[in-house]
């Protein structure tokens, strides 16, 4: 009943959100960093210079309280930190103990609900121009063979970011990308995507977080470094970047966003000696599954991996849900709190993942799940295998191939917005990404450094869907934009 009545109240606040959103597309790239419970990413851009003059930094002022302080570990030096927004406050999801009056908790499951249509509450249509970059970055991020995994909503927050340092064809390559046509609508929208995602009320945690990190020994527009703090909730740091102190400093940051599930990836994040700055974003996802699976039921099976058989743990449950089909897959759609979820995605026999990658049906499914013609609401006999997939990939030579270029040429990169200092450029865009399920829900975290031909077949009124050979999977969330997506070729 309880879960009834959450499910009632978010669909009222998400009802005019999500058929918007489904109407149309999404979102655009961005770079990231790490993750921690369930799901996260970050990252961060190096900028490398060709230069050893120096300018002294001058004196930042800020007004905004620091916010980040409570989330730093002890180990950070905060005299490094001289600016960051506070975040939005949610009220937090009651918890029925039994201890207080229906009448109180009534009270307070009205403040939650309240505060979710304040903080969901965004305008018609503001993720419609991300399709194409959903198109274009995933098949490209995930071509590798092996375990693959990438984060969209990160690599969009990095890339706005990046957006705002740059100018003329460097900033224009970005914004093309990421369907804008001005860096003050690119701004606006991003600002739409981080409150429509944002969530810390107990429930489901997604927690965005950004970071500018300036040597002292450069001059840096005053404006530019205010705007990243104030319109992108960036902290702003600086010191002698590349230097044991401050990559601790880096590391422990990138640690305590993503909840410590890349602490060793976090540990091995460094800034070399000539970076100028660097851009660092996170964002944290957990959820639980809305029916969880019974351990009880988790057996050994074989999964069918290209080298061989292999034998993992295999989650399984009979459950009423809607079975998906195309022309050469079969998915469905597993329910995660705050109204996400996990589609699963099986080639059918004789296809395998790259050819769902080649096409965009996956992706018009999970963007708009109600107007997909091949849907049949059945009894659904899952074996889910648990999996802990992660992948590290230079996100450089995939971007310069979907457009973004001059950002890595120091002959033709330009950086005036942030500083006048010349011969800058990007050198390294490091993306790691962790995935992991098991009976309780998802855990997914990452991080980037920049340093179907024949008749659809129906399905019977019982579906076995047995994940025991390559698939594909993508986190959505309430509004059904992909917030990761990855394949599972060994579990």
């Amino acid at each position: 009943m309880m879960r009834n009545k959450l499910h009632e109240a978010l669909n009222e606040i998400q009802d005019r959100h999500i058929s918007d959103a489904a109407r149309a597309a999404r979102r655009s790239p961005r770079i990231l960093w790490l993750g921690t419970i369930a799901a996260v990413l970050a990252a961060c851009i190096l900028i490398g210079m060709l230069h050893t003059q120096k300018e002294p930094l001058p004196v930042l002022q800020h007004t905004q309280p620091i916010s980040t302080t409570e989330k730093l570990p002890a180990s950070v030096n905060l005299v490094n930190l001289v600016a960051s927004k506070e975040y939005p406050k949610m009220a937090a999801f009651p918890n029925y103990t039994g201890n207080i009056s229906n009448e109180a908790y009534s009270a307070a499951y009205d403040i939650w609900v309240a505060s979710q249509k304040a903080q969901y509450n965004q305008p018609t249509g503001y993720a419609d121009s991300l399709t194409n970059f959903f198109i274009r970055s995933i098949p490209e991020v995930l071509k590798e063979d092996g375990n693959q995994a990438f984060s969209p909503l990160n690599v969009y927050m990095a890339l706005v970011m990046l957006a705002e340092i740059t100018e003329g064809q460097s900033r224009q390559q970005i914004l093309e990308f990421l369907g804008a046509d001005s860096i003050e609508n690119l701004r606006t929208q991003a600002g739409h995507i981080w409150n429509a995602h944002y969530s810390a009320d107990g429930l489901t945690s997604t927690v965005l977080a950004n970071s500018v990190w300036l040597d002292d020994a450069y001059t840096f527009r005053q404006e530019t470094v205010d705007r990243l703090a104030n319109s992108h909730y960036a902290a702003v740091f600086h010191g002698n970047l590349g230097t044991k102190e401050l990559n601790q400093q880096l590391g422990s940051w990138l640690n305590q966003q993503t909840g410590g599930l890349l602490e060793k990836q976090a540990e091995n994040a460094a800034l070399h000696p000539d970076t100028v700055f660097a851009l660092a974003s996170t964002v944290h996802f957990h959820a639980d599954w809305d029916t969880g699976f019974s351990g009880k039921n988790t057996k050994e099976n074989l999964f069918h991996c290209a080298s061989g058989d292999v034998s993992v743990a295999f989650m399984n449950s009979v459950r009423s849900s809607t079975y998906y089909w195309s022309e050469n897959f079969g998915a469905v759609c597993l329910e995660l709190s705050g109204n996400n979820c996990m589609w699963l995605i099986l080639p059918d026999e004789g296809f395998c993942v790259s050819d769902i990658l080649k096409t965009d049906a996956y992706l018009r499914l999970i963007m708009d799940p109600a107007k997909w013609e091949n849907q049949k609401k059945c009894m659904i006999d899952l074996s889910l295998p648990k999996f802990d997939v992660s992948s590290q990939t230079d996100l450089a030579e995939s971007l310069q191939t979907l457009g973004i270029t001059d950002i890595f040429d120091c002959s033709i990169s330009d950086f005036t917005p942030i500083t006048e200092s010349p011969g800058l450029f990007v050198n390294k865009i490091d993306h790691a990404v962790r995935v992991s399920i098991d009976e309780a829900g998802v855990a997914a975290a990452a991080y980037t450094v920049i340093a179907t031909p024949s008749n659809p077949r129906p399905p019977t009124d019982e579906i076995a869907f047995i994940l025991d050979r390559p698939f594909l999977f993508v986190i959505s969330s309430q509004d059904q934009l992909p917030l990761f997506a990855g394949t599972v070729r060994e579990p």
